[in-house]
């Protein structure tokens, strides 16, 4: 091989290699917003447990337990 040839196969393999650092960052990037959409979730959810039995234990009045919940997904639903 030339020197000229071995300089660009240089360059290339660390066009490559930059290449894969970005793809690894995005990927990084993604993994940690689902972990935080996944924490903010059980977050919400539990709340909205929490919140329908401190109303039941006061005897307050409810909405139906399957509208609670499916109001709680479409608002999840809207995050993702």
């Amino acid at each position: 091989m030339s020197k000229k040839q071995t300089e660009e196969l240089s360059k290339s393999k660390a066009k490559r290699q930059e290449r894969q650092k970005e793809v690894s960052k995005a990927k990084r990037h993604k993994l940690i917003g689902k972990i935080v959409g996944i924490v903010v979730a059980v977050y919400v959810i539990f709340n909205v447990v929490r919140s329908r039995a401190n109303k039941a234990k006061k005897g307050y009045r409810q909405n139906t337990a399957a509208s609670d919940y499916s109001r709680t997904a479409v608002i999840l639903q809207s995050f993702s």
